[in-house]
């Protein structure tokens, strides 16, 4: 088994506490800027205006050329790779052409226009798996022989705030890391927040989980449960439910970013640009009333007793990362097997991103081998 402890790297702790007697820094060198690529944002105005596949097409031969340029050209106050900052100066440029969501309903258009940076892969063909109540309870991949039932199985609950988003704008993503994982995928929808309740949403998910045992006949011990920012907190409400109901546990949780706590009422919090000052806006304007009951690791120690292998990353800068140590130090007492990374220099569920940035390859190489050391596929 993966031993409990926390890694953190020397250079986040250095960061995330730095010396009160630290000299001010020299002028640095100046390096490419945002301004140094106005003459190419009609490429990601364009790319507005075009289908997903051409956008998709467009927008990448913007990052390709800024990756580029970097390499020969560092960009100011580089901490991270060409390709990152790349991908950093791709995304402010959308945020700036982006008109700013001031609603949720507006928010989750915006969401579903991100789909556009999925990886392309136009044999991606999920089946729909209806809901009990109506309407689509996820998509499923069988990434494997279909007689191969000892599989492993991801079963992955998207972000958005418990506001936004769906299993269509997660699919082509997660299933990138089916692949490299050897493994079939479902991304569960769930009822979203505030037309609907918290617990209808862990109902949702709880069927979804249900349907992967009963219906695809999987042993638990072959399924991760995985998710990225408030999908993190609804892998956590998962398995309270499990526990709740002494069901059978799966081999263990991957959680991206979780929104362990949250406090909804705070005006302004750290973001960058995948989690930015617009979204948090309007996600606190919807959940401040509610937000309480979606801090999950304000609970007893002892009711994370029983829980499988959890492995949580998370940026050192995210307004995340304090919920996510008081979640790692509840499941340490609960006798869980816990591991906590804290990474410098990187934005809000960066992982995600496997298909621009290397950085975030590497984090899904480390989902990987948790997945690998915890379910039969040691392969």
């Amino acid at each position: 088994e993966t031993p409990r402890h926390e890694v953190m790297s020397k250079a986040a702790k250095a960061k995330k506490a730095p010396s009160g007697n630290s000299k001010p820094s020299k002028p640095q060198k100046k390096g490419c800027t945002f301004k140094s690529f106005l003459p190419l944002l009609f490429i990601l105005a364009a790319a507005i205006f075009v289908p997903n596949h051409a956008a998709n097409l467009v927008l990448r031969g913007f990052f390709k050329l800024t990756t580029a340029r970097y390499h020969v050209v560092p960009p100011t106050n580089q901490k991270a790779s060409a390709a990152f900052h790349a991908f950093e100066t791709l995304m402010s440029g959308i945020n700036g052409l982006m008109p700013p969501p001031t609603n949720v309903q507006e928010l989750r258009k915006v969401a579903e226009g991100f789909a556009v940076l999925n990886p392309l892969d136009v044999n991606l063909q999920p089946v729909e798996v209806p809901a009990k109540r109506g309407g689509l309870l996820g998509l499923w991949l069988d990434q494997t022989s279909k007689k191969n039932t000892s599989a492993p199985v991801i079963l992955h609950l998207h972000g958005g705030g418990y506001s936004v988003g769906s299993a269509d704008s997660y699919i082509g993503t997660i299933a990138g890391i089916g692949t490299q994982a050897k493994a079939n995928v479902f991304v569960s929808e769930y009822r979203l927040i505030p037309e609907n309740s918290l617990d209808e949403a862990i109902e949702d998910v709880y069927e979804a989980y249900q349907w992967i045992v009963n219906t695809q006949k999987r042993n638990p011990k072959d399924i991760v449960l995985m998710g990225d920012s408030a999908g993190g907190g609804m892998v956590l409400f998962l398995l309270l439910e499990l526990s709740k109901r002494k069901e059978a546990m799966p081999a263990g949780g991957i959680l991206l970013s979780p929104a362990a706590t949250v406090n909804w009422n705070k005006e302004e919090i750290a973001t960058d640009f995948l989690l930015t000052e617009h979204t948090w806006k309007v996600l606190r304007e919807k959940l401040k009333d509610v937000g309480d009951k979606l801090n999950i690791a304000h609970q007893p120690s002892s009711a994370f007793e029983g829980f499988p292998p959890i492995y949580t990353t998370v940026g050192v800068d995210e307004e995340l990362v304090g919920g996510c140590e008081l979640l790692h130090s509840k499941l340490l007492e609960a006798n869980v097997n816990s591991t906590l990374e804290i990474v410098p220099d990187m934005p809000h569920v960066w992982t995600l991103l496997y298909d621009w940035f290397p950085e975030a390859q590497e984090s899904v190489k480390k989902c990987v081998d948790f997945m690998k050391c915890h379910t039969g596929n040691q392969k």
